[in-house]
């Protein structure tokens, strides 16, 4: 995106985490309509940000935070826009997004821009060895185990909830730990 490489860590933010606090009570976008998108929209409102949502499509977050920002009634929800330029000298000033339906575009001042664009899970390679949901994401049980004996997933490739970076730390310390068990288990 035009502006994105030069206005990175000026305004241009990948990780809500990190750099959410930064911009409380802002106007802020944030583009990405999946779960990570959602989830970072809903975090900065309540830290009193002014918040303009960019999908490229329809929402496909979870419908429970899906329903938490719709029923928040103060989130700008752009659906089938992208953006085209981030605007600014030394700080993000204004993101301009184009309608994906017509050549409509939109000018939107804020002082931040978190990109939370996701990806989809990188699956294939396991697709026909163990269950996945409708989303691709590798199915498991609470403690990392898959539908086959002696294979654990973990991470944002599984159905676990939260797709945040803490999280699928957290969640390869259990199915290391799991596996370990199983191996053990294994050896008797």
């Amino acid at each position: 995106i035009t502006g994105e490489e030069r206005l990175q860590r000026k305004g241009v933010s990948y990780s809500s985490v990190q750099d959410i606090t930064l911009f409380k009570g802002l106007d802020v976008v944030v583009v990405g309509g999946g779960n990570s998108g959602v989830q970072t929209a809903n975090d900065l409102y309540k830290l009193d940000c002014k918040v303009t949502l960019i999908s490229q499509g329809k929402l496909t977050a979870d419908k429970d935070d899906v329903d938490v920002l719709i029923r928040s009634g103060k989130i700008d929800i752009l659906e089938d826009y992208e953006v085209f330029e981030i605007k600014g000298e030394d700080k993000v000033e204004e993101v301009i997004v184009q309608s994906r339906n017509s050549s409509e575009f939109k000018n939107i001042p804020c002082r931040g821009i978190f990109i939370q664009v996701g990806l989809l899970p990188n699956t294939e390679f396991c697709q026909s060895l163990v269950n996945l949901n409708e989303r691709g994401e590798i199915i498991i049980n609470p403690d990392c185990s898959t539908n086959v004996e002696g294979i654990f997933a973990c991470g944002d490739i599984t159905n676990c909830f939260g797709k945040r970076i803490v999280i699928a730390s957290g969640e390869g310390a259990k199915a290391a730990l799991s596996a370990r068990k199983y191996l053990l288990n294994e050896r008797r």
